[in-house]
């Protein structure tokens, strides 16, 4: 293991990151994008195999939606179809994980889309929340604030 004071220079730091970023662009998001999608679920698969195939699902869970409509979000303008993703993961939230009685968002939803976890996770519901707000300051849809502003309806 390297000694501290040998840390890497602001140069190599900027190369790595660059490294690791175009990667990211050009290898997991397009998984994500291809393979990773259950289209017939409109949610992202959470695993997949050594081939890039999904793996069964057991559950599809809010925050794994949650994050991946953050990411789309955030890659509106810089990766083709990232908007169209990101609504369908907004849409799917809603269609999916919102309690329409009680108001906020179920934990899982089983692979056939029935609720699975009812139980309302805190930290789930500040992430949805935060991808919600971030979603909306992207595309400024009146249907998104809506949501956003008055989850527990």
């Amino acid at each position: 293991m390297p000694h501290v004071s040998r840390s890497a220079s602001q140069p190599e730091l900027t190369d790595l990151f660059t490294s690791v970023q175009q990667h990211f662009l050009n290898v997991i998001v397009p998984l994500w994008q291809g393979p990773g999608w259950n289209a017939d679920m409109a949610l992202p698969f959470e695993a997949l195999d050594a081939e890039h195939q999904p793996l069964p699902p057991q559950r599809y869970r809010a925050m794994a939606c949650a994050r991946q409509l953050y990411l789309f979000a955030s890659l509106i303008g810089q990766v083709p179809a990232a908007e169209e993703r990101a609504a369908a993961l907004f849409r799917s939230l809603q269609r999916h994980f919102h309690d329409a009685e009680h108001g906020g968002w179920f934990y899982s939803i089983d692979p056939h889309g029935a609720p699975l976890d009812q139980r309302k996770d805190l930290y789930t519901h500040a992430f949805i929340l935060f991808a919600c707000a971030h979603y909306w300051g992207k595309v400024r849809e009146p249907l998104v604030e809506s949501y956003s502003t008055q989850p527990w309806k």
